[in-house]
């Protein structure tokens, strides 16, 4: 718990809180958002989610690569800003499958990318106790998950499931 005590740490703790807030108060309600704002059938969800999952993966990957290129300031700012951006647009565009699914998969894609640099600043900023700070890294994505399910289930019942986006981009913003 001492590490906790560097604000450098506590940054990157709490980008990777408010990262994984951003994207699981989207994520927690994407069927009913795509059943109602998009007017996707069942079957369509099931691919949707399908696309969505293999869009994680590569982008993933593809965090982890542009970190090591590019280097780590310039992956993070830019999969934060397009992640930010996937969601204002899933929210304002895409009331079509056709154009929900490839704004699904930007999300998933860019909003991925960005793990693999959150964990490297973990590390870098604390290479002798890299282990803690991964877990640290893992405890303050769930904290943003439960705080999203939370969130996004408030939201929903107060206004509408379009929501979700709009505090999810803000989140990540």
């Amino acid at each position: 718990l001492s590490y906790l005590k560097n604000p450098k740490i506590l940054i990157g703790l709490g980008t990777t809180f408010f990262w994984q807030l951003g994207y699981g108060v989207m994520y927690s309600y994407i069927a009913p958002f795509l059943l109602t704002v998009t007017s996707t059938s069942g079957q369509e969800v099931s691919g949707a989610l399908f696309a969505f999952g293999i869009a994680t993966l590569i982008g993933s990957k593809v965090g982890g690569i542009m970190t090591d290129k590019i280097g780590n300031p310039k992956t993070l700012v830019g999969g934060l800003f397009v992640h930010c951006l996937a969601l204002v647009l899933l929210s304002t565009i895409a009331s079509s499958t056709v154009v929900a699914i490839p704004l699904l998969m930007l999300w998933s894609f860019s909003a991925w990318s960005s793990g693999p640099g959150m964990q490297y600043n973990l590390v870098w900023l604390a290479p002798e106790a890299s282990g803690i700070m991964l877990s640290l890294y893992g405890s303050f994505i769930q904290l943003g998950i439960a705080a999203a399910a939370g969130i996004g289930g408030i939201a929903v019942k107060s206004t509408s499931v379009l929501a979700v986006s709009w505090i999810g981009a803000l989140s990540v913003a």
